[in-house]
């Protein structure tokens, strides 16, 4: 699930929080939240897409390209509740059940934020039940990404996140420095270790750092 725009003020990236396991992977795939914003007011003083207070005029213009009547209505005070992703999020995952693809509980995650849930497609399936997949979610996409975009975390809160994982990562024995850089988190982050991986999750439940590793 993406929303990409070429305005050079502001970038987003974001997909449901899902965990995909083909047949003919050794491995299941988490795929977590991802969101990479850049955002600009007109005088490019740089602004966040979104805050407690709101979204700005910039996200919500790209999200209302995309938004049907009900979901635009819900963009309509510039803000999105949590019973409205709610509203988007729950429906999402009935739609990706009533396809036909086996869909496991939505959990409330995160400092109970946000929902992941859990869904898996066999590989000589792929073709048939992708295409359905993307449909469900693209139906509520401007809503769940209007959320996501305003509970972004601060830059202060991710750096937060980051030493605790670098202090989480020393105590399981695992060689980073005390100021790593972020090609030593992408080392990380190609080939994650049990360790890395236990590691992240417990930073994100405890800063409510949504797709965090680093």
């Amino acid at each position: 699930m993406r929303i990409s725009t070429t305005n050079p003020c502001i970038r987003v990236l974001v997909t449901h929080i899902v965990r995909k396991a083909m047949r003919f992977t050794a491995i299941a795939t988490a795929m977590a939240v991802a969101i990479a914003v850049l955002s600009c007011d007109n005088e490019g003083s740089g602004k966040s897409a979104g805050t407690a207070q709101g979204l700005n005029s910039i996200a919500l213009r790209e999200l209302r390209k995309d938004a049907g009547d009900e979901q635009a209505a819900m963009l309509e005070d510039g803000k999105i509740s949590f019973d409205e992703y709610e509203q988007a999020i729950l429906p999402t995952i009935r739609c990706i059940s009533n396809a036909g693809i086996t869909v496991g509980p939505p959990e409330l995650k995160y400092q109970r934020k946000y929902y992941w849930y859990d869904w898996e497609i066999p590989g000589d399936r792929a073709d048939q039940l992708f295409p359905k997949l993307d449909a469900c979610t693209s139906n509520w996409q401007p809503v769940v990404d209007g959320w996501y975009l305003e509970n972004a975390p601060a830059e202060e809160d991710i750096a937060s996140g980051r030493r605790a994982l670098v202090t989480c990562l020393r105590d399981a024995g695992i060689d980073i420095p005390t100021q790593p850089t972020e090609q030593d988190f992408a080392r990380f982050r190609s080939s994650p270790s049990r360790d890395f991986i236990g590691c992240t999750e417990k930073v994100r439940e405890e800063f409510g750092l949504i797709g965090f590793a680093g």
